[in-house]
């Protein structure tokens, strides 16, 4: 098992081969995040092109949850990790329920809502 100074080099260091990596890993994943998105807001895509772009939608939420976990994990002070800036952009960026994640995953149900309707639907 990594041990958690390790995973701390990885994701809050850029000295080291695997934390640089890491680092360009998220911020391709950023560019990815942005053109996906950008391209699902033109009109009339296909059935399959909205399919891909939301499962590419679905990775990247998946993968900025895990970076934000590994982040909160390593600080020092959770408290102030969540609520400092950058840990509370992580959150918005990382973490947006987007309606269509919503209904498609079915996440949660809060009494007395309704369903938030998906874009491009």
């Amino acid at each position: 098992m990594i041990s958690k100074d390790a995973i701390n080099q990885i994701v809050n260091s850029n000295e080291h081969a695997a934390g640089k990596a890491f680092a360009f890993a998220v911020q391709g994943l950023i560019l990815v995040s942005l053109v996906t998105f950008s391209i699902d807001t033109l009109p009339n895509l296909s059935e399959s092109m909205q399919g891909i772009l939301n499962g590419i939608e679905m990775a990247t939420v998946a993968i900025f949850t895990l970076e934000y976990v590994l982040r909160l994990l390593v600080a020092e002070s959770k408290a102030k990790f969540i609520f400092s800036f950058y840990g509370l952009v992580d959150l918005a960026a990382g973490n947006r329920w987007h309606p269509s994640l919503v209904n498609q995953l079915s996440l949660f149900t809060l009494p007395g809502t309704t369903a938030i309707p998906a874009r491009n639907q």
